[in-house]
Parts: structure tokens; sequence; C-alpha cells
């Protein structure tokens, strides 16, 4: 099922998101939905806050080729000092993207959809988006890495589409 996905002014994304306790078959169906409805949104990350769901949960999809990453209660536990700057958006800002500077690898652990412990080591655009993702679940947006003043040209401009959109 397409769940909608909540935008910028919503008050819920800047929640923190409460620690998965059991994963049940809501849990699983939820995984389901996320994906299903990230694959309509053609987004390659999702959070369950992002759809109104405060868990600590995301789903990843980077190539769309069966290469499905859940994340339950994730704990990111190393980032480099090496960085990388990517052009990132957000399902939440649609068709806004700015150049953001994360750590270019990190340590994650993690439990999937099984409830087994898992640790992964990634790098680059899975890293970028794990740090994205992360970011959701503790109610914050890749443009709160922004300076103020960027911050508020990206809020102008995701402003600015709205009303254009409305002309249509």
């Amino acid at each position: 099922m397409i769940l909608p996905i909540l935008k910028l002014d919503d008050p819920l994304l800047i929640n923190r998101s409460e620690e998965v306790k059991v994963i049940d078959e809501d849990i699983k169906k939820l995984v389901k939905n996320m994906f299903d409805t990230l694959y309509m949104a053609d987004g390659i990350g999702l959070a369950a806050p992002q759809i109104g769901v405060l868990k600590r949960i995301f789903v990843i999809d980077i190539e769309r080729k069966d290469n499905k990453f859940i994340f339950i209660n994730p704990i990111i536990k190393d980032l480099s000092k090496k960085t990388i700057k990517t052009n990132e958006g957000c399902l939440s800002i649609p068709g806004i993207s700015k150049e953001i500077i994360r750590s270019e690898s990190l340590i994650v652990e993690y439990f999937d959809i099984d409830g087994k412990q898992k640790r992964l080591e990634a790098n680059n655009i899975l890293a970028v988006c794990i740090q994205h993702e992360n970011d959701h679940l503790d109610g914050a947006l890749f443009i709160d890495r922004l300076s103020p003043e960027e911050r508020l040209k990206a809020v102008q401009e995701y402003k600015k589409s709205l009303r254009i959109g409305d002309n249509r």
C-alpha cells in the first residue's frame, strides 16, 4: 500500500522516533508499505517518520535491483573523518536538492526484518543515504545541515515551488 509522505511543514518530522520493541506482522507490513511508497515516489530511501510513523525504521534501495536494506533501531557506530559532498534531496521536500557534506564511510548496527542483529560497513552513496535517513529518526532534515542562510533559502525555494504548482 502506498502511503502519503509528510512534507516539510509537518510537525511530526521534527520529533525523535521511538525504538521498535517487537518486530511483528504490523512492522513487517509497515516495511512492505514503505518500500511500495519509496518506489512510487522514485526515491532511494524512506524513513518511517516521513509517513507519519515515529518508529526507528528506514528502508533503502539505491539501485532498485533487489538490493533492499531494512534498518530497524539503527545505531551508527563509526563515522569516518573523511567526508564526501553530495547533492541530496528528500521525498519530504520535493524538488529541492542541495550539496551536503557527510562522512564518506560508516559502520551501522541494526536489526533486520527477522530480528537478527546486523553490522554493516557502508561507504559513498550508501553511507550518505544511511546518514540522511537516520537523521529523520532523530527529527532532522538534510536542510538542517545547511548554514542558517542556506537553509532559509532552501525553505523559501520550496515554498515558492508550492505556489507555482498551485497556479497551474
